[in-house]
């Protein structure tokens, strides 16, 4: 017996109807070897197929019979499934695809923007805001030029949000376009606010490492100490750094620095949320609503439904489905 399926080479997953099997090109971004409670192995896939990225389930198979086909296009036949409210994909085989015919770059998800544009923007925003020989902007163009090559491509997280090719670039840059406007509104510490933006998550790039193809994995650092902690240590390093600079350090500025690593530590709102202190200035608060709105809205925006009218699965991380309007385009 030959299963049918259909040809979906460039098709989204998330158009993929369930229960029925379709043959793909798709991106193989990882594979992570499981062992089942019968000793059995089995593999857990992540695919890019441009647009998302998606796990993938592959049963009675080793990753060394695959390890090869990583961050290549391969040819699958997948199958959607519908389980407890969510979908799963389960693979029954996989090839690698034509070279000729499929060009990796079209499958790489990444930022809208391009990431040049996004780095030169928050630095000549941080030269604007607290200007060009402040201790402030000192600290973040020290951060930012030492680490350059690595923020152009990382992502913002392993999953959920931000989770592709200048991810986390793209992040920052939406965080100051709405800082923006609340400092325009609000009597708030415009330097302070506009470098705790920059820097909030600056310990995810050693928290994670993230491929070439925008795919992201904890570092063991990561696992034991968390990107808030490890941005805490980059950007005391800097500030060491920075103070051999100057000849002496203003009582203002060493309030500055106090407040924008106060922000680092507090900008998940909650220690069970893994802050290190709760926000305890307005410009703390306003950051942790930030970067809690954008990544909501990343979360939004990579699983609203392709069809007006129609609503989602459950999407795990907002605890809720999400509805697509029958509206025109924004």
């Amino acid at each position: 017996y030959k299963e049918e399926f259909f040809m979906a080479a460039f098709e989204k997953l998330k158009k993929f109807e369930s229960g029925k099997s379709a043959q793909a090109i798709l991106l193989l971004l990882d594979i992570t070897e499981k062992t089942n409670k019968n000793g059995g192995t089995f593999c857990k896939l992540l695919f890019s197929d441009g647009e998302e990225k998606q796990q993938a389930l592959m049963w009675d198979v080793k990753k060394e019979s695959y390890k090869a086909f990583i961050n290549k296009l391969v040819k699958v036949v997948i199958k959607p499934e519908s389980y407890k409210d969510s979908m799963s994909f389960i693979v029954s085989s996989m090839e690698l695809a034509a070279p000729d015919k499929y060009k990796v770059k079209d499958f790489i998800i990444s930022a809208p923007i391009e990431s040049d544009k996004m780095y030169d923007v928050l630095l000549d925003t941080a030269a604007n805001y607290d200007g060009a020989d402040s201790i402030l902007y000192k600290v973040t163009e020290n951060i930012f030029r030492k680490y350059k090559e690595k923020l152009l491509y990382w992502a913002g997280a392993k999953t959920v949000h931000h989770n592709f090719y200048g991810g986390l670039l793209y992040h920052l840059y939406r965080m100051v376009r709405m800082g923006h406007v609340l400092l325009s509104i609000y009597p708030l510490h415009k330097d302070v606010l506009i470098t705790g933006i920059l820097l909030h998550d600056i310990g995810k790039l050693k928290e994670l490492e993230t491929s070439p193809l925008g795919a992201a994995d904890y570092t063991v650092d990561g696992n034991l100490f968390g990107h808030i902690f490890l941005g805490m240590e980059i950007f005391d390093d800097a500030v060491n750094e920075v103070k051999k600079e100057f000849d002496s350090i203003s009582e203002e500025d060493i309030e500055k620095i106090r407040l924008v690593k106060h922000l680092i530590a507090s900008h998940h709102g909650k220690t069970e949320y893994g802050a290190i202190a709760t926000p305890a200035i307005p410009e703390a608060m306003v950051l942790n609503y930030l970067d809690l709105i954008d990544s909501r809205m990343d979360i939004y925006e990579k699983n609203a439904p392709a069809e007006a009218g129609t609503i989602s699965e459950k999407v795990w991380s907002l605890d809720t489905h999400i509805y697509s309007p029958s509206l025109s385009q924004r």
